[in-house]
């Protein structure tokens, strides 16, 4: 798979490292007033039997906010440590569906 939907893959593959593939439950154009299931959807259904058929090791799954807001946390004035989510934009049940689909796409066999 070259330069496509999912990227330049064979670049990774050929690395040397061992690759998990990384589809997201989120990412942007999502924002606090519209989540966009159906994309989400299709790239987890898309990408997983994908990722398994082109010999990644794992699968790790990702959330991209692109609308939360965070409280910051330094050790000190330059050293950001972690964020802490102070609004979260998706509702749980949300993810559960996410989650569903990822499970059903890790059974399914691609065609």
């Amino acid at each position: 798979m070259g330069s496509g939907r999912f990227g330049e893959h064979q670049k990774l593959l050929n690395s040397g490292y061992e690759n998990m593939g990384r589809p997201g439950f989120r990412s942007s154009p999502d924002n606090y007033y519209l989540t966009q299931w159906e994309k989400h959807f299709n790239n987890i259904r898309d990408f997983v039997p994908k990722a398994r058929e082109m010999g990644y090791k794992g699968i790790v799954m990702t959330s991209w906010s692109t609308s939360g807001v965070y409280s910051y946390l330094y050790e000190s004035e330059n050293s950001l440590i972690d964020l802490y989510a102070v609004r979260h934009v998706y509702p749980i049940t949300g993810f559960n569906i996410l989650l569903a689909a990822y499970v059903k796409s890790i059974h399914s066999v691609r065609h």
